[in-house]
């Protein structure tokens, strides 16, 4: 485990809520305590580091509701998968 990983959540960068931008791929793990946690390449951290406008480009929101229960060994990432194999109508 790099050490970012314990500095994230030692040194309180990542709560609920905030926007963080780093250029570690261990940095959307900060996610995992509520926050938006997105890591860049090093031109995207320069403007962020620099004030300039950073767009994040997210995609439309669309609605899924599930029924039913889990078996056996069924993940939420296995409910992730069949879903965009079989695409979603809207």
């Amino acid at each position: 485990m790099k050490l970012l990983q314990f500095s994230i959540v030692l040194e309180n960068y990542a709560f609920p809520g905030i926007l963080l931008i780093g250029t570690d791929s261990h940095t959307p793990n900060g996610g995992g305590l509520g926050g938006l946690c997105v890591g860049v390449g090093g031109a995207d951290a320069v403007d962020v580091m620099a004030d300039l406008p950073w767009e994040l480009k997210a995609p439309r929101i669309i609605g899924v509701h599930l029924t039913g229960k889990l078996s056996g060994w069924t993940s939420a990432k296995d409910i992730i998968l069949k879903t965009s194999e079989n695409g979603v109508l809207v």
